[in-house]
């Protein structure tokens, strides 16, 4: 389902979004080209692909002086995403 609003806000959707910020629920939502986007917490299932996937990817990553993280921040203020996980420069044997 997507809901577009469009002009400001309304106050009931900005109390909405205060109360997931407050609570912690926004964690994985994103901007995409200046938009907010909220998206469902991902099924269990994903979580156990996640754990199946993490020792294959790491002993790879580590080889090529990757290291291997789960969500993060990938982007900038008006334009980011949060990747279930991915591959970035740095230490290598955590």
């Amino acid at each position: 389902m997507t809901t577009i609003v469009r002009g400001p806000r309304p106050p009931e959707l900005e109390q909405w979004l205060e109360h997931r910020r407050r609570s912690g629920a926004d964690r994985l939502d994103e901007v995409w080209d200046g938009r907010y986007v909220v998206a469902p917490d991902p099924h269990s299932n994903h979580g156990a692909v996640q754990l199946e996937l993490a020792p294959l990817l790491k002993e790879a990553a580590t080889r090529r002086g990757l290291l291997p993280v789960l969500t993060f921040n990938l982007g900038g203020p008006g334009d980011y995403r949060i990747p279930d996980a991915g591959l970035i420069p740095g230490p290598t044997g955590i």
